[in-house]
């Protein structure tokens, strides 16, 4: 069972023709989780669950040959699920998505 495993967040190496994600589009994600916890003033700890749980996700998508997810759904998605865990109190989905909403039509994201 060892030998089939991969490791979190490698699985670039993993050869599949429907994934289609590489280091650009996977950091571009995680530029979108680091903001979204910065306006929401979330904890540290709170980005790096999230980082993991998408990270987790995608490994697992790219080891059953399965194409990849729109990355800023699951980045948010991702932020949404770690906050529910890690913050006080828990988060509003609506503002979330009413955050990503506000950002989507800004094409500046620094």
């Amino acid at each position: 069972m060892l030998e089939q495993e991969i490791v979190i967040g490698d699985y670039f190496v993993v050869e599949s023709s429907n994934f289609g994600i590489n280091k650009e589009t996977r950091e571009s994600m995680i530029k979108l989780m680091e903001r979204l916890c910065d306006i929401k003033a979330y904890k540290e700890d709170t980005l790096y669950l999230s980082i993991f749980l998408a990270d987790r996700y995608l490994s697992f998508l790219a080891k059953e040959d399965k194409p990849a997810p729109v990355l800023v759904s699951l980045g948010a998605i991702s932020v949404f699920i770690a906050a529910k865990l890690n913050e006080t109190p828990c988060p509003s989905l609506d503002l979330l998505i009413d955050i990503i909403r506000f950002k989507q039509k800004k094409p500046d994201w620094k």
